[in-house]
């Protein structure tokens, strides 16, 4: 039985030395591994925040366009109501004006060419004469 166990012995540990020296060798290069994978994540996350960072300002200054493009828009409406109104106002003016003078130049001359006002006959025979005036000049 001691030459079985003096065997086995010499059989068993030299395998169990070189596992321990594999166990070693593996579990520090695993470490090694997991170290290296840990720090490329590491990497990843630091490019990906920085990455949205950029989104996100790239976001910020989109959106701020847009407000000052919208802004501009909503200026240039208000603008143009406010020309469209100026604009009603001065033809309603026009429109008035012209009606005032209408009426007053239609009062005037009704006034004048009615057969109550005192100046009709003259106003009347006046314009005969230059009617008649102009006629005789184009008839020489």
């Amino acid at each position: 039985m001691i030459e079985f166990l003096q065997t086995f012995a010499i059989a068993v540990i030299p395998s169990v030395v070189t596992a321990i020296f594999a166990y070693m060798a593996s579990s520090r290069n695993a470490k090694t591994q997991i170290k290296a994978i840990q720090e490329q994540n590491k990497a990843d996350m630091e490019k990906l925040v920085q990455q949205n960072k950029v989104d996100i300002e790239a976001l910020k200054e989109k959106h701020r366009l847009e407000m000052e493009l919208k802004e501009k828009e909503y200026q240039h409406q208000i603008d143009m109501a406010n020309l469209q109104y100026q604009n009603q106002l001065k033809l309603n003016e026009d429109n008035m004006k012209n009606q005032l003078a209408a009426n007053t130049l239609g009062g005037l001359f009704n006034g004048m060419f009615s057969q109550e006002s005192p100046f009709s006959g003259m106003i009347n025979e006046a314009v005969m004469k230059g009617l008649e005036d102009s006629m005789k000049g184009k008839q020489d």
